[in-house]
């Protein structure tokens, strides 16, 4: 379970602004497979290894192997998630939306699943059922800003630039 932590760490770190992305990417990577190397089946390792590799161009092992963390753990909130990303990312926003709404029903306090699923919605127009799932997010966590920003970004798609700029 550490040494998919470690991967995990890489993966988040692949987005900020400082360091080499490919030198992140491939020392996450080393980590998420001798995790793997220790237990084949440790979801952790497998849906973070699928990060990787779906931000390094190996998209469809990244899909493989965030499906396979589902399949083996199918109450993991964060697999669904991390599965929900990969969809997100191919524009599959309907697959998207499912994962994160199972998600949710595994976990109602994970913050990034509700972040997404709202994402999902608004790009598909699903603007009422977005600004729905916004209000249970600030039901939720009451001091998150995501729910404002998030009904900003519904605006602004709605064609509402002063509604996005005052929610901005």
């Amino acid at each position: 379970k550490v040494l998919s932590d470690l991967a995990y760490v890489y993966c988040q770190r692949f987005f900020s602004p400082q360091g080499d992305r490919n030198q992140l990417a491939a020392k996450g990577i080393a980590y998420a497979n001798r995790a793997l190397a220790i237990d084949p089946n440790l979801v952790e390792a497998l849906y973070v290894l699928g990060a990787l590799y779906d931000h390094t161009g190996r998209t469809e092992e990244g899909l493989e192997l965030c499906q396979k963390a589902v399949q083996l753990e199918p109450n993991n909130p964060e697999a669904h998630q991390h599965l929900a990303w990969r969809y997100l990312e191919r524009g599959f926003y309907e697959s998207g939306i499912a994962e994160s709404s199972v998600a949710l029903a595994k976990d109602a306090l994970f913050m990034d699943s509700y972040y997404y699923k709202i994402q999902f919605l608004i790009r598909l127009g699903k603007y009422e059922e977005a600004l729905a799932t916004a209000n249970q997010l600030e039901e939720v966590e009451p001091s998150s800003p995501f729910p404002r920003i998030l009904r900003a970004d519904a605006a602004f798609f709605q064609g509402d630039l002063a509604g996005a700029e005052s929610g901005w």
